[in-house]
């Protein structure tokens, strides 16, 4: 359901994950299976590697949405659209990948993700323009794609009903990157970015979403989308 929260409640709920993961509405299964995950986090370690997805796969859609044509593997993709190295363009690809992964093993249904990614892929988009009018320089693939990550959680935290603590998130995606009270920073400055307004118009969302289902580039072209909000 799309709606916009209010300043207050939004940054209560926010700090409320970072700081008390234990506490709130959180449903069982979802800690359930954040703690299945945290169990096998050796085992991502070895999968990371392989960032090899498909063009059709949900990372490289939402890759997609950054204007990204990803034609083979994902990570061939980003190392010639962004001019990254491999390595930094393999580890972004694994980021993508292990976040997708993350919402599915804690739940989170396929049609719940691409939900997800519709809204974060927006919220990028959005965040572009504010960068550039603040004189900030352009990201660098590294900080993109972990930036991307960090929305996915403001997405999911609007969107669902239960969610996953922010303190999962900094484990499994942010860990080594930056520490869990910058993180919680980094999400209160995003949603500063963003005005607090979450919600994307119905048009803009479905386009989102059909985009991020297609098995064919034939169905939507990201340049194509309205950008209009309500």
């Amino acid at each position: 359901q799309a709606y916009q929260l209010s300043k207050p409640g939004f940054l209560h709920s926010t700090l409320r994950l970072a700081r008390f993961p234990s506490v709130g509405t959180m449903a069982a299964t979802v800690v359930s299976n954040t703690a299945s995950f945290e169990h096998n986090f050796a085992l991502d370690k070895v999968c990371a590697g392989r960032a090899g997805a498909d063009e059709h796969s949900l990372e490289s859609r939402l890759a997609a949405l950054m204007g990204v044509q990803v034609e083979g593997s994902l990570a061939d993709a980003l190392e010639l659209h962004f001019k990254a190295t491999p390595e930094a363009a393999k580890r972004a690809a694994s980021l993508l990948k292990k976040c997708v992964r993350m919402l599915g093993r804690c739940g989170f249904k396929q049609s719940c993700i691409e939900v997800i990614g519709a809204h974060a892929s927006f919220y990028l988009e959005r965040l572009g323009p504010v960068l550039a009018a603040s004189g900030k320089p352009g990201m660098r693939l590294t900080e993109l794609v972990h930036v991307l990550c960090l929305l996915m959680f403001i997405a999911h935290s609007h969107t669902e009903d239960t969610t996953i603590p922010l303190r999962a998130w900094h484990m499994y995606l942010f860990q080594g990157y930056c520490s869990l009270s910058v993180l919680n920073e980094a999400v209160i400055s995003l949603l500063e970015r963003l005005d607090y307004s979450l919600r994307l118009d119905p048009d803009e969302l479905q386009a989102r979403i059909s985009f991020l289902q297609a098995t064919s580039d034939e169905i939507w072209v990201p340049d194509q989308c309205s950008r209009n909000e309500a």
